[in-house]
């Protein structure tokens, strides 16, 4: 799983490995609290997705990143979040392998 979140410096290029990994990443660019927790910003992005969208989305699990899988893969399904290989973020950011291994990227680099 990938994930680029720019700043608006244009630098900040950031890679998630797991389903939870991708809500600790959108949750540190949100305009939320915080003291806010990955599972409450979860539940905030279902409650949007209901309330903007009429979309329901129905987290399971008993822990974290079982909820954060849950989640993921029906935010995925309806759209909201999309998914590419390592090679198509390679091409997306514009670097080549020898890039991403010379600017240390993890999830990018050659040897992951």
């Amino acid at each position: 799983m990938y994930l680029r979140v720019m700043t608006l410096d244009g630098k900040r290029v950031s890679v998630a490995k797991d389903e939870l990994g991708v809500f600790e990443e959108l949750k540190s660019f949100a305009f939320v609290p915080h003291t806010m927790t990955v599972e409450e910003y979860i539940n905030s992005m279902v409650h949007s997705a209901w309330t903007f969208y009429g979309k329901g989305v129905h987290v399971t699990g008993d822990t974290l990143a079982e909820k954060a899988k849950s989640a993921y893969r029906q935010f995925v399904d309806y759209g909201f979040l999309i998914e590419i290989s390592k090679e198509e973020a390679l091409e997306h950011f514009g670097l080549t392998q020898a890039d991403a291994d010379k600017m240390n990227i993890p999830g990018l680099r050659s040897d992951e």
